[in-house]
């Protein structure tokens, strides 16, 4: 289990593992916190 704030244990490595899609992480530009976007449609590769 990964333990810690948002922004320091959110990746799309984790997101791929949990959930079996293609996500980009990165800051949302007013609040500056995590904010996680669907790159494809398609399960993860790796």
């Amino acid at each position: 289990m990964t333990c810690g704030a948002p922004g320091d244990v959110l990746t799309a490595e984790l997101v791929c593992q949990v959930f079996d899609v293609q996500v980009q992480i990165m800051r949302e530009p007013v609040a500056g916190t995590p904010m996680c976007l669907v790159e494809r449609s398609t399960r993860c590769t790796s």
